[in-house]
């Protein structure tokens, strides 16, 4: 590695170098930690239905609103309305709670690689494990 390289530069590079192994176990502990609390709690946020609302009248052809015919903006991210539209269409939109699973599992993927990039960039850095172990349980 150069000196004059920027942290992204070096994590691409290690990110083929480096022990596959370590990262799978980062990612499953952070899919499988976000998971369990899914299981456990079955919690879902009050905000999430409203922003469902107007991912299910896109999916079902409505258009992107909370309801019909009115346009509002009623969701507080893209990602978090289209994603569940995505889910909702691919299903047929036969099921809330699907959706809901399928976009939990989502989340709980994309904070597994997080987590395996967050890894990544602490061993980069020369952070001792511990370290970059409590900035893992931080993240998660």
């Amino acid at each position: 590695m150069e000196h004059g390289q920027s942290t992204m530069e070096r994590l691409c590079e290690s990110w083929v170098r480096e022990d596959l192994g370590t990262r799978w176990r980062v990612f499953g502990l952070a899919f499988g930690v976000a998971l369990l609390f899914a299981l456990f709690t079955n919690h879902i946020w009050e905000d999430y239905y409203i922003t469902f609302r107007a991912s299910l009248n896109l999916a079902s052809g409505k258009g992107l609103v909370f309801t019909e015919g009115q346009r509002v903006h009623s969701f507080t991210s893209p990602i978090g309305v289209l994603l569940p539209a995505l889910l909702s269409f691919v299903t047929g939109n036969s099921s809330e709670i699907l959706a809901l699973w399928l976009f939990r599992l989502a989340c709980c993927g994309a904070l597994g690689l997080a987590a395996s990039v967050v890894w990544q960039v602490g061993r980069l850095e020369k952070l001792g494990a511990p370290a970059a172990a409590l900035v893992l349980g931080m993240l998660a």
